[in-house]
Parts: structure tokens; sequence; C-alpha cells
């Protein structure tokens, strides 16, 4: 998919669980994100990680890059470094984002 909404948005979400407090990766904002309605917390302990930009190894595909803004809100930082390959006749559209644990 090619949806903010099942991309950047979700990388964002994580991003802000597992980094809370860690300035140089989460949002500016400290306002919740409205596009996620959270109806339980996680108990699940989430590593903190960082987002690391992808080799140009894809410069032969059409891509574009990320949406690092969305309904008035700056998403996080890192975001810069994912991008989407768009669809042809031989692949389907995809997102993409290469995340480390720290």
């Amino acid at each position: 998919t090619l949806s903010p909404e099942e991309n950047e948005l979700q990388i964002d979400w994580l991003n802000k669980k597992c980094n809370s407090g860690d300035s140089s990766e989460t949002n500016e904002s400290s306002n919740e994100h409205e596009y996620f309605e959270e109806t339980r917390e996680s108990k699940v302990d989430l590593p903190r990680f960082q987002i690391l930009p992808v080799p140009d190894k894809f410069s032969t595909l059409r891509t574009l890059p990320p949406i690092t803004n969305w309904k008035d809100k700056t998403l996080a930082a890192g975001i810069q470094h994912t991008f989407r390959i768009m669809p042809t006749e031989h692949i389907e559209g995809f997102f993409i984002a290469k995340l480390q644990k720290r």
C-alpha cells in the first residue's frame, strides 16, 4: 500500500511509543496523534530504535519522498529517510523504512 496511514504514520506511532523522551527522534509536538485510537495499553516492552537512511539501491525505480506532515502534524524527523517505490508493470508499489534497534 502507499497509504500514509499504513506507512509513515505507523513508523511515526512506533517512534513515539518506543522513543518517548528521546529528543533526536521524537515529534516536536506533544499532542496525541488523532489518526490512531488506542484501546488498550501494549503489554509488550518495545525496544528503542532509530530510523536509518536506506542505501541507494533503487535508483532505477521511480520513487517518491515520504510524507513528513499529516493533518497539521509534523511526523518524526527520521521519516525523511523513508520512501515509496511506485508501481510498474512488473512490481506493485511499496514503502521502505529501515529501522535499527538501539
